[in-house]
């Protein structure tokens, strides 16, 4: 191959990082992400989908705490 050391040792850590992030995952999200090869990709998408599931809990909990006020 034509990669110098640092792309070599660059592409052998996203090989590394992709195998640990995808082994993990929950498997209701490994299947939304692994298709993806790239760490960063896998990263960023985990991360999106995490943040949409926080959101879901404060609204959870925000309702919740309504639900106590009118109780």
């Amino acid at each position: 191959s034509d990669l110098s050391p640092e792309e070599k040792d660059r592409y052998n850590a996203d090989i590394r990082v992709t195998n640990i992030l995808l082994q993990g995952l929950p498997k209701d999200i490994y299947t939304l992400i692994n298709h993806y090869t790239d760490a960063k990709d896998i990263w960023d998408n985990v991360k999106m989908l995490l943040e949409g599931f926080e959101l879901t809990k404060e609204d959870q909990e925000s309702q919740l705490y309504d639900d106590f006020e009118h109780f």
